[in-house]
């Protein structure tokens, strides 16, 4: 976990957090989140070994500000003997709103683009930290009584907050309301043809 105060060079001229600058922060806490575990990235690179990035996602939740304190908590979320997976959620640190969710994978390469398989105790070591976290959710998930749409830690639900004017809740109603509309053309459509078959009788 690692905290970054949001200065006026991180925002767009809206005042809020300029949107590609939440994948630096990602960058910046999984390099922390190695090093703590002790796999200097520095030291990978010596070795040879150069982490790139192959696919990232990104959901804007809610807006980081200009003044704010944000924490990026990490964690490992598959592993294989080239690739890394991590998961991050962005929280603003004196509310706990959640900011952003996201996702990065990584494939160790020997620095001219070629797959290059990571040490097997290193790999060994980051997949206890999967099995151990999966555990630890399936407990929080039992007995906190999490349910579908959960988000984050264990029990918590996504805020159905606004980005961009539209609220999440919106998007959902929204997609109910078109579903309802198609049943109903669905019955009108069978209705008119079962009319045109009686009158053909």
């Amino acid at each position: 976990m690692i905290e970054v105060k949001i200065y006026y060079e991180d925002t767009d001229c809206g005042g809020v957090v300029y949107y590609a600058n939440y994948l630096k922060y990602f960058e910046r806490a999984r390099t922390e989140y190695l090093e703590m575990r002790g796999y200097s990235v520095a030291a990978l690179m010596k070795q040879g070994i150069i982490f790139v990035v192959v696919h990232a996602e990104v959901e804007y939740y809610s807006p980081g500000r200009y003044g704010e304190t944000l924490i990026v908590e990490t964690d490992v979320g598959d592993v294989t003997r080239a690739t890394l997976t991590f998961s991050h959620v962005v929280r603003e640190k004196v509310t706990g709103r959640v900011v952003v969710n996201g996702s990065a994978r990584l494939a160790a390469t020997d620095g001219n683009g070629k797959v290059k398989r990571l040490d097997g105790a290193m790999v060994a070591a980051l997949q206890s930290l999967v099995v151990r976290r999966r555990v630890a959710v399936g407990a929080r998930g039992r007995f906190a009584g999490a349910g579908s749409g959960s988000f984050g830690r264990g029990g918590e639900s996504a805020p159905w907050s606004l980005w961009g004017g539209v609220s999440l809740r919106e998007n959902a109603k929204c997609s109910e309301n078109a579903k309802g509309k198609k049943r109903r053309e669905h019955r009108e459509r069978r209705g008119r043809r079962e009319g045109i078959e009686e009158r053909q009788r």
